[in-house]
């Protein structure tokens, strides 16, 4: 842009001065002298239209400048998706490698669940396969705790071995006492036959308890 500063324009003064002192004659003069004024005037005008195009020239330069500053950022923003979109591609097919691999999973564990719920037969089963917390029930078999041990039963000793001498025609004291014997041994061996019952009898509760503990008996 030409610096306004540095602008200079002859005057009307200046180019009467020079056509005195050139010997031309005076209607050569005064003919130059006036189309000098008025192309002056009209590069008056032109100089202002001027001005202000070169202003606008500036200020849109300055537009210019700062809209390349702008795409220079829109550029280094658009380079930025780019590379988390390529980054969120990455992700996105790893995730679907991943889900297509977990319903194929599911799809395996669906298999073998059914395969497992109709089976028979596994872990040399014979029909509908049980586990822990199964518990045996009036028609399907189930599993069982083991039953805590109980003492053997301890057999009786009781033993009546006395024997009465047989009664004769006639009454001899000697005979019934055997007979008085006989009755004391066997109230005897009743007792402890009621005392080796009782024992039984708690041995087997004890067993019978432990078994419904293991629940191999119902309550």
């Amino acid at each position: 842009m030409v610096d306004k500063a540095s602008q200079y324009y002859v005057s009307d003064t200046d180019i009467a001065q020079l056509m005195a002192i050139s010997g031309l004659p005076a209607n050569f003069r005064q003919l130059f002298a006036r189309d000098y004024s008025a192309l002056k005037r009209d590069v008056g005008g032109d100089k202002d239209a001027i001005t202000a195009l070169e202003e606008r020239a500036t200020d849109a330069e300055d537009r210019l400048d700062a809209a390349e500053g702008q795409i220079d950022i829109i550029d280094a923003q658009i380079v930025d998706i780019t590379l988390r979109v390529t980054t969120a591609e990455g992700d996105i097919l790893d995730l679907a490698l991943r889900v297509t691999q977990t319903e194929s999973d599911i799809a395996d564990n669906r298999a073998d669940f059914d395969d497992h719920v109709i089976d028979t037969t596994t872990h040399g089963t014979t029909g509908a396969i049980v586990g822990t917390g199964n518990y045996a029930t009036g028609a399907i078999g189930g599993t069982v705790l083991l039953a805590a041990a109980v003492a053997d039963a301890v057999a009786s000793s009781a033993n009546a071995a006395l024997n009465p001498n047989a009664a004769g025609v006639v009454y001899l004291q000697a005979d019934a006492a055997t007979w008085v014997a006989m009755l004391n041994e066997h109230k005897t061996q009743i007792n402890l036959l009621k005392t080796d019952l009782n024992l039984a009898i708690t041995q087997l509760n004890a067993l019978l308890a432990s078994e419904r503990t293991a629940k191999q008996l119902a309550p």
